[in-house]
C-alpha cells in the first residue's frame, strides 16, 4: 500500500494516441496498460499520525497529477476504440480477421477503461482524505523534533531566572512563547523584554515579536518584530524588521530587510543583501549593500574562493580597499591558500589595503608555508609596506616541526632588512626540539642587533636531563650584552630531578647584577615531593633583596599550589614587582586555578595581569 509522499509518478503508453488499425493486435493494449500507475491505487493510503506539511503537499500534488493522467489515458483509449470501430479495410477473410482482432482490442480497451475508472475513484478518495489531514499536519520544526524523539505535545514549562522565573509555552512541541515574571508573579524584563512570541507558518516562516511589562511592543536589539522566511532545509532566506509601531525599521546592521542565497554544493551562504523598506538596496553599517561569495565546487567547503562587494546600484564597489578578493588553493588541500588577489570595481588589478595586488604562496608541507611573494598590478614583485619586504622564505628542520631559518627579500629579490630589523632569522634546536640558538642577520649575512628583541643572538644550554641551565645574550660582535630580558646571562643549578636549587643573573662582564625583579641571586627549597616551598632572594651585593626577600608557597594534596606570598627579610608582607603581595588559588570544575590577589595590607585587589 502506498504511503503519503512516496507515490511514483505515472507513466504513459508509448504511441497510444497515434496507433492505427493496422498496428493493433489482441494483446497490445493490455500489455501497455500494465505500466500505468493506476495499479497503485487499489485502496486509500491512511498514514498513522500527523505527517509533515511539505510531505503532505507533495503527496497531494502527486496524486492529483496521477489522477489527471488517468483521465488522459482513458480519453485516449476511447479515441482509439472509435478509430477501430470505424475502420473497414480488407475483403473476405482479411476483413473478418481484422474485425475479430479489432473486437478483441476493443474488449481489452473497455476492460482497461473500467480499471482506470476504479483507480480514479480511489485517487479521488485519496485526495479527499489528504485534505482532511491539512489542518493537523506538522510544520517542518515539529517534524524535525518528532523525528529526533523530542516531545511534541503542547505544554508549559517554568524555569527559574535570577529575578524570578520564565514561563515557556509549547504548541505541538514547538516553543511559541516565553514570558518572564518576578518571584511574586509580576511581569519582568530581565533581558529588555517581558514576553516574546514565536509563530511558525506552514510556509516556512517564523514571526517573532517582543513585548514590555505592559504588553506593548518593545525594541530588542533594535527591532520589535522580525519575520523570517526559511527554506525547506532550514536556512534563513529573508528577514523583515519592524518597529514598535509595526512599520519597517532598520536593524543594528542598518537593514530593513535582509536576504540570503545559498550555494547548493557547499551548503554555504553565497550572497547576503541589505534593503530599505521599499525593497531598494541600501548600504549596511559595514559599508556595502550586498556581498557575494564563490565557493569551490566541493561539498561542505569552508572558505570562499572569491568575495565581491556591491553598492546600492548593484554594481561592484570598493570595500576595505578591494571590490573583489579572490583566492587560489591547492587542489588537494582546501586549507592551502596558494594565492590571493585584489580587484577594483571595474575588475582591474589594484593595490589592496595590504600594499600589494596579489600574493603567491608555496608550501613545504600540508601546514607549513615555504615561500610567499607579493606583486603589484604589473605582476612584478613589490615591497609590502607594513612588513618591509617583497618575499619571505621559510626553512624547516628535518621533522618539519620548527622553522629553522627565515629570509627576507626586496623587490629585486635580494636580501633586505624588513620592518622588524633583520634580513634573516636563524633558529636551531636540540634533537628533542628544545631551542638552542636564536640569531639575527643583516642583508650582508652578518649578525645584527634586533631592535624588537634587543639582541643579536640568544644561546640556551641544557643538562643531561634536558633541563635548561643557562641563557646568554650577545651583540652583533658576538660579545655578551644585557638584553631586554634585563641581564646578559642567567644560570640555573638543579637537582637530579630538574628542580631549581639556585638562580643567578650576571651582566656583560660576568658580574652579579640585579635583574628585572630586583634580585641577582636566589636559593630554592623543596619539600619531599619536589615542590618549591621557599625562595630566598639576594641583591647583587649579597644582601637580601630590597623589594622582597622571601617567597613562600603552599600546596594541596594534589600538589597544586594554593598560596604564594612575598615577605621582607623581617617577615613582613612585601610587594612583588607585579603589584601584589599574596595570591591564593581555588580550582574550578575544569581544575583550572582561579586566583585572588591581595596587597601587603591584606586587602583584595584586582588581578594585576588584566
Amino acid at each position: 500500500m502506498p504511503r503519503a509522499g512516496t507515490f511514483t509518478h505515472s507513466k504513459t503508453i508509448a504511441g497510444l494516441a497515434t496507433l492505427t488499425f493496422a498496428a493493433w493486435s489482441a494483446t497490445a493494449i493490455p500489455a501497455g496498460a500494465q505500466t500505468l500507475s493506476w495499479r497503485q491505487y487499489e485502496s486509500v493510503s491512511r498514514p498513522q499520525g500527523p505527517v509533515p506539511c511539505t510531505k503532505l503537499r507533495d503527496a497531494e500534488q502527486q496524486v492529483a497529477d496521477d489522477f489527471q493522467q488517468m483521465k488522459d489515458v482513458d480519453a485516449q483509449l476511447n479515441e482509439n476504440r472509435d478509430e477501430i470501430s470505424q475502420s473497414n479495410t480488407g475483403t473476405g477473410w482479411q476483413a473478418l480477421a481484422n474485425g475479430a482482432i479489432g473486437m478483441a482490442a476493443i474488449t481489452d480497451s473497455i476492460n482497461a477503461s473500467h480499471r482506470i475508472e476504479a483507480s480514479e475513484d480511489i485517487a479521488r478518495q485519496q485526495l479527499d482524505y489528504f485534505h482532511t489531514l491539512e489542518a493537523g499536519c506538522l510544520n517542518d520544526a515539529q517534524a524535525i523534533a518528532q523525528a529526533a524523539g523530542i516531545d511534541t505535545s503542547s505544554h508549559v514549562d517554568k524555569e527559574a531566572t535570577p529575578t524570578g522565573y520564565v514561563r515557556r509555552t509549547f504548541d505541538g512541541g514547538i516553543e511559541v512563547e516565553d514570558a518572564f515574571f518576578t518571584r511574586d508573579g509580576q511581569p519582568d524584563a530581565p533581558e529588555g523584554y517581558a514576553r516574546v512570541t514565536m509563530q511558525w507558518g506552514l510556509d516556512h516562516s517564523l514571526d517573532t515579536r517582543w513585548f514590555d511589562v505592559h504588553n506593548a511592543p518593545v525594541l530588542v536589539k533594535g527591532v520589535a518584530r522580525t519575520l523570517v522566511a526559511f527554506s525547506e532545509h532550514g536556512e534563513p532566506l529573508q528577514q523583515d524588521n519592524f518597529g514598535v509601531d509595526g512599520k519597517p525599521i532598520l536593524d543594528p546592521d542598518g537593514c530593513a530587510r535582509k536576504t540570503w542565497v545559498y550555494d547548493e554544493t557547499s551548503n554555504n551562504k553565497a550572497e547576503e543583501s541589505c534593503y530599505n523598506a521599499d525593497g531598494t538596496l541600501r548600504l549596511n553599517t559595514a559599508g556595502f549593500a550586498r556581498v557575494r561569495y564563490q565557493f569551490p565546487p566541493v561539498m561542505n567547503a569552508m572558505d570562499p574562493l572569491a568575495t565581491t562587494w556591491f553598492g546600492v546600484d548593484g554594481k561592484p564597489m570598493l570595500y576595505k580597499g578591494c571590490a573583489r578578493l579572490a583566492q587560489t588553493r591547492a587542489d588537494d588541500n582546501e586549507l592551502q591558500v596558494t594565492g590571493e588577489a585584489c580587484y577594483g570595481a571595474q575588475g582591474q588589478p589594484i593595490v589592496g589595503p595590504n600594499g600589494y595586488f596579489r600574493l603567491a604562496r608555496s608550501f613545504a608541507s600540508v601546514a607549513h608555508v615555504k615561500e610567499e611573494t607579493y606583486y603589484g598590478p604589473d605582476n612584478q614583485p613589490i615591497i609590502r609596506a607594513d612588513v618591509g619586504y617583497a618575499r619571505i622564505d621559510y626553512t624547516y628542520d628535518a621533522d618539519d616541526d620548527n622553522v629553522t631559518r627565515t629570509d627576507l627579500f626586496g623587490a629585486d629579490l635580494k636580501p633586505i632588512i624588513g620592518k622588524d630589523g633583520f634580513a634573516s632569522h636563524i633558529q636551531t634546536y636540540t634533537q628533542d626540539h628544545l631551542p638552542l640558538i636564536d640569531l639575527y642577520l643583516g642583508a650582508d649575512g652578518k649578525p645584527i642587533l634586533s631592535p624588537k628583541d634587543g639582541y643579536a643572538s640568544k644561546v640556551l644550554t641544557y643538562d643531561a636531563g634536558g633541563f635548561q641551565v643557562s641563557e646568554a645574550y650577545t651583540d652583533a660582535a658576538g660579545k655578551p650584552m644585557v638584553s631586554k630580558a634585563g641581564f646578559a646571562t642567567e644560570t640555573f643549578r638543579r637537582d637530579k630531578d630538574g628542580n631549581i636549587l639556585e638562580d643567578t643573573m650576571t651582566d656583560a662582564g660576568g658580574r652579579l647584577m640585579d635583574g628585572p625583579q630586583g634580585y641577582a641571586h636566589s636559593l630554592w627549597k623543596q619539600d619531599a615531593k619536589g615542590n618549591a616551598v621557599e625562595i630566598d632572594y639576594f641583591a647583587a651585593d649579597g644582601s637580601p633583596a630590597r623589594a622582597f626577600a622571601v617567597e613562600r608557597m603552599s600546596y594541596d594534596d594534589k600538589n597544586q599550589v594554593v598560596a604564594d606570598a612575598y615577605f621582607t627579610v623581617t617577615g613582613q608582607p612585601a610587594t612583588y614587582s607585579d603589584g601584589y603581595s599574596r595570591v591564593t588559588y581555588v580550582y574550578n570544575e575544569a581544575n583550572n586555578p582561579v586566583p585572588t590577589y591581595y596587597n601587603a595590607a591584606g586587602g583584595v585587589i584586582a588581578d594585576p595581569h588584566k
